[in-house]
């Protein structure tokens, strides 16, 4: 199960490589997710965990990252804070969340 941001065409891509390694095609649904979203990622793990009951998660793997391209004396506040509220709160909650789902 594939979880991705925007990036439709690199979502795309890394199934495609996925498949080649010899990864099961069943196990590469794709599903657009805004982990800053609650609901979204709640949503995911109850999909996940319908279409996976037994198995759970044996491994996540969270690459957001919001790309700033400019020097950093320039980050203003405002960018300073949607990039640690994306990378680093969201990645604590969907640890969280994970732990939630398979402790019960």
């Amino acid at each position: 199960m594939m979880a991705y941001g925007n990036d439709v065409k690199g979502a795309q891509e890394t199934k495609k490589i996925a498949q080649e390694k010899g990864v099961n095609s069943s196990h590469l649904s794709m599903h657009s997710v805004d982990i800053r979203k609650s609901n979204e990622v709640q949503s995911l793990f109850e999909l996940t965990k319908t279409t996976f009951p037994s198995n759970g998660v044996d491994i996540l793997v969270n690459s957001a990252g919001v790309p700033l391209y400019k020097e950093l004396i320039h980050v203003t506040d405002e960018e300073y804070d949607r990039l640690f509220g994306k990378i680093l709160f969201n990645i604590d909650y969907l640890m969280n969340e994970k732990s939630y789902w398979w402790a019960s």
